[in-house]
């Protein structure tokens, strides 16, 4: 009981926007404080990289560009023409999370976005870009543990007589490393695309309930552990059949019982493919489905334009691969203009014209990131009542969808 109010009154600190850390607190507060610290410390470190670019590009640009920004920005303050749709788009965001809880520059950016009215149907395009490099890490998390994790089961998994290969217990304990870091990576994920979901889609929804914020969250918390444990699962059963297969008695017995399993069906006796390749099949689909996320998301190696700022000056220059510029993977603000806030729009293997928001969604599906995932569907039927979707960008979201299913 203790230990939930400790988590309670950080979390209560967290929503009320109080320092995690304060000398009055008992040593379980400091130490669950020190945790949330640690895991916020790279969000900490992005809005200090947002901020550095943000006063070069202040020092950097041409006075037009100063006076359009200064402008529209006059718009959305108070006494401004759009202060109020600034305001209410910012209330239906700060009524479902908390204060201190996702990045306040996104946070205002869909606001002003939404308040503009332009291009509402790539709010997320524009805000999304941090939560897209931890999803690219998050890849290289199940990506490694994919191909490592089975062979290990096999491994180190021993034979029983007539029945199943038996796994040790204590391969399950490095699993929990990997299972921190993906949900950890899962959270800065959410941390981005949270606010641009809830501005759109106002409240969540189950079926045709609408769900509060602790239902919310009480929800996708469980789901997204248990999404990320079918990983573990997977490897533990691929492992474990590999191996059962391995032992010279088992494995006759489980090919006899494989055919008989077989007989009645149209297949019949002939032509059964061996229980070997129907694992290793399973496990291909398994690696297919993390390459589709790659081809989709990943953009192809070309020249790409990039803005690079040095000193008082801003130029465009032209940089081998797009993940060189250093602004891919920022909050964007359209009050910039096109050069300095416009969304990235990139070729990738599968797709011709992809922006951020698609490609966060593949990887998000390929790496069982529940509660990032959750609101797409409901998302994207906002952005196509927006009325500024074409058809052809609707397509190519079912195509998505299809192939990283």
């Amino acid at each position: 009981s203790s230990r939930h109010v400790c988590v309670s009154e950080v979390l209560h600190s967290m929503e009320s926007n109080q320092p995690l850390l304060t000398n009055n607190q008992t040593a379980s507060e400091r130490i669950i404080g020190s945790i949330m610290e640690w895991i916020k410390w790279p969000l900490s470190r992005d809005v200090r990289e947002h901020q550095s670019r943000e006063e070069r590009i202040l020092q950097a640009w041409a006075k037009a560009d100063n006076d359009e920004f200064v402008a529209k920005r006059r718009q959305t303050e108070e006494g401004g023409v759009l202060h109020n749709k600034y305001m209410e788009h910012m209330g239906i965001i700060n009524r479902f999370i908390p204060e201190s809880m996702c990045d306040q520059k996104a946070k205002e950016c869909c606001a002003e976005i939404l308040a503009f009215n332009e291009h509402p149907q790539f709010v997320a395009d524009l805000v999304v870009g941090p939560a897209l490099k931890y999803a690219f890490y998050a890849l290289i998390v199940k990506v490694t543990f994919l191909i490592v994790y089975p062979f290990l089961t096999m491994i180190f998994s021993s034979c029983v007589s007539d029945s199943f290969a038996q796994v040790p217990g204590w391969l399950y304990i490095p699993y929990a490393p990997f299972l921190v870091i993906g949900l950890v990576l899962e959270f800065h994920c959410l941390w981005y695309t949270l606010p641009a979901q809830i501005c759109l889609v106002k409240q969540p929804r189950m079926l045709f309930f609408r769900l509060s914020r602790k239902q919310f969250f009480g929800l996708v918390i469980p789901l997204s552990v248990a999404a990320h444990t079918d990983t573990l699962t997977l490897s533990l059963w691929l492992g474990k059949m590999w191996k059962t297969i391995r032992c010279p008695h088992a494995a006759d017995h489980i090919e006899e019982f494989w055919r008989l399993y077989w007989k009645a069906s149209i297949w019949g006796q002939h032509n059964v493919p061996s229980f070997f390749h129907c694992t290793s099949f399973v496990y291909v689909l398994a690696i297919l489905r993390v390459v589709i996320g790659v081809c989709w998301s990943i953009p192809l190696t070309r020249p790409w334009k990039r803005t690079v700022i040095e000193g008082n000056k801003a130029r465009e220059d032209h940089c081998a691969h797009a993940f060189m510029d250093d602004s891919f993977f920022m909050i964007q603000d359209r009050r910039k203009g096109k050069r300095f806030g416009g969304f990235k729009t990139y070729r990738t293997a599968l797709n011709g014209k992809t922006h951020h928001c698609e490609s966060l969604m593949t990887l998000a599906e390929c790496t069982n990131m529940f509660s990032v995932t959750y609101n797409d569907w409901l998302y994207r039927l906002k952005t196509i009542n927006t009325g500024k979707m074409k058809s052809g960008q609707i397509a190519t979201e079912m195509k998505r969808q299809l192939l990283s299913m």
